[in-house]
């Protein structure tokens, strides 16, 4: 488990909260208790996900091993406070869970132990250091350095330096070398040069001399240090192409087919993929795209019909996919066989769970990412376009930045506007769920007997009710108006043929400001639901049926979409 690795792929900003994490241990006892290999990496490693909010309460902690590493107990006085505890122990055997489950499983990052050293070999840590920094928290490092990094002195397999790559004295040069002096100028061979040529020692056990490289046909690559005024006249080489990227035709748009219909083909082991696909032809099948994989299953991807809905599409091409069978040879004989290949729909994948808040957010916060993302290449293209205009008075300017695709960015935000509308209502469907899963513990709050906590809390759980009616409504309305906002992309793009870049343009500007809004709504209700479950705790009777991260959790992954609070 690298997590210094994996941040550098993934920002910390996009950590979602995990169900189990599994890490390895040299020994554990049936208390939980896990003693590694000492360096301490794993325990920072599980820090850094309690700190990013990855490892929840909810998360269970489990470790593979041989009944041989499984102890009954071990002495409190090897442990510190940073040392996390595992909940299962699954060996070979049997499958040991922790009971009772200690309260305190993993703390934060203790940075009063790191150097910082350590945040050099760990970037996360870095990164980690500077949000918290952000936030106002004040963070202090050991100044004595004496961390032990164990992977300085690795091994790799088949290597006895220590993991060090043997470097080899480098024998000869691919190219002949040329007197930059003279351009015009043969090239010197090493022989003239008074360099000694490389030998080889031949079957025999005697010295024959390497056969030296010509250069047939006298043509020289021209030299780098003239210009390109009249030498590239008339030159329509691939060299000379890639010197100028911008005046290449903007990339052409793919189609879309993520909404398409995709049916899965299963026992395909021993089907010759032309024998499969001519039998699709004479079915009258033409998908477009074939996606084949090694577990004997293939997908078949067809676009959309707008003359028909999905499906009956689906009906109609799994009436004609029905029964195919295929016949193919039998191993070391002449005789044939006949394969049955099934064929269904495919579901589709779910972009978040409906019953998750903390998924629901995290999908909206991913299209305003996108959106965000889109309107920033857009930015740079109109930079880039004016800095065009001073070029064509300019030839010496570098002009090496490839134009923006704006119908392929409009499809893009297009797609993230209405993954913003679906995930704002749902969070809209998830307001009223946990409205009336709620509502009996507040009539029943609001029935006991006034005192002066009762009417405290009374008051925070009505204004609670009030403010996540009010998020729901919003979010309704911004997922409303981002279906809107995508819509009318579509129709003005139907009904003018090809639309134009600038209108393309400022309907990305509206469809990103559609975006945002969703994405903040989204996280209101989530906000909410969370503060609400806090004052309406569960209870073995009536338990939450909606799942959702801390209110702690939300402020700091998704702090800049929350509401402002008053304190």
């Amino acid at each position: 488990m690298y997590i210094y690795y994996f941040t550098l792929l993934t920002a910390i900003d996009q950590a979602e909260p995990l169900d189990m994490v599994v890490v390895g241990c040299v020994a554990v006892s049936k208390r939980g208790q896990r003693i590694g290999k000492g360096n301490g990496y794993v325990d920072l490693e599980i820090a850094v996900l309690h700190s990013l909010g990855v490892i929840t309460p909810k998360t269970v902690i489990a470790t593979t091993v041989s009944h041989k590493q499984v102890f009954d107990e071990f002495p409190e006085e090897l442990f510190q406070n940073y040392d996390f505890t595992v909940d299962l122990i699954v060996t070979p055997e049997e499958v040991i869970r922790v009971d009772p489950r200690p309260k305190e499983r993993t703390i934060g990052v203790q940075w009063g132990l790191l150097s910082s050293r350590r945040l050099e070999v760990m970037p996360v840590l870095k990164s980690l250091k500077k949000r918290f920094e952000d936030e106002g928290q004040t963070i202090e490092l050991k100044d004595e350095d004496t961390d032990v990094e164990s992977f300085t002195k690795r091994r790799t397999r088949g290597s006895g330096n220590g993991g060090q790559r043997k470097r080899y004295p480098k024998r000869f040069s691919k190219y002949p070398t040329y007197d930059r002096g003279d351009d015009d100028a043969e090239p010197a061979t090493r022989a003239e040069q008074g360099e000694q040529t490389p030998r080889a020692t031949g079957a025999g056990g005697g010295d024959m001399q390497r056969r030296k490289r010509t250069n047939k046909g006298g043509r020289m690559r021209p030299p780098a240090n003239k210009t390109r005024g009249a030498e590239n006249t008339g030159n329509n080489s691939g060299r000379a192409r890639q010197q100028n990227p911008s005046s290449r035709p903007p990339r052409q748009l793919r189609p879309q087919l993520q909404d398409g219909v995709r049916i899965r083909v299963s026992n395909m082991f021993s089907v010759p993929f032309k024998e499969f696909k001519q039998e699709l032809r004479n079915r009258d099948c033409y998908p477009a795209k074939i996606s084949q994989s090694r577990n004997g299953r293939c997908l078949l991807i067809f676009p959309k019909r707008e003359d028909a809905e999905e499906e009956v599409q689906v009906d109609e091409l799994l009436h004609k996919l029905a029964d195919m069978r295929i016949s193919v040879p039998q191993k070391n004989s002449t005789e044939m066989k006949q394969i049955n290949l099934k064929c269904e729909l495919q579901s589709k994948h779910r972009e978040f769970d409906e019953n998750d808040a903390t998924s629901i957010i995290y999908a909206a916060n991913r299209a305003a990412k996108k959106s965000a993302e889109a309107c920033t290449k857009l930015v740079n293209d109109t930079n880039t376009t004016t800095d065009a205009t001073t070029t064509d008075t300019d030839p010496d300017a570098n002009t090496n930045t490839a134009q923006v695709n704006v119908e392929e960015l409009a499809a893009e935000v297009n797609a993230a506007t209405l993954l913003a509308a679906r995930a704002a209502k749902a969070a809209e469907a998830i307001a009223e769920k946990v409205l009336q899963e709620t509502k009996p513990a507040i009539e029943a709050e609001n029935g006991k007997t006034e005192t002066e906590d009762n009417k405290e809390l009374t008051a925070k759980l009505l204004a609670q009710v009030e403010t996540l009616n009010k998020a729901g409504a919003a979010a309704l309305a911004a997922g409303t108006k981002a279906e809107e906002a995508a819509a009318s992309t579509a129709t003005d793009a139907d009904a003018t043929g090809t639309e134009p870049a600038v209108s393309k343009k400022e309907a990305i500007a509206a469809m990103n400001d559609a975006i945002q809004a969703a994405a903040r709504a989204t996280a209101a209700v989530s906000f909410a639901v969370a503060t609400l479950y806090e004052l309406v705790p569960p209870t073995p009777t009536q338990q939450h049926t909606v799942t959702v991260a801390s209110v702690q959790t939300l402020t700091r992954v998704f702090g800049a979409l929350l509401p402002k609070v008053d304190s």
